[in-house]
């Protein structure tokens, strides 16, 4: 699962799947679809407890 924000604006929890689509990897630059609108991923961390935190702007 993937938590999505947009400056500090939580958008949802997503699972990988559904981020990652057809491509094969989800990083810096990538382009996502949430709720029918397209997002660039900024930035992808991962925190310790194994949450995984992607930051977009559109």
């Amino acid at each position: 699962m993937i938590n999505v924000y947009k400056k500090g604006v939580f958008l949802g929890t997503f699972k990988t799947s559904e981020l990652i689509g057809s491509k094969n990897v989800l990083g810096a630059g990538s382009i996502i679809n949430i709720a029918k609108k397209k997002y660039v991923v900024n930035n992808i961390m991962v925190r310790k407890d194994e949450t995984i935190v992607a930051e977009v702007s559109n």
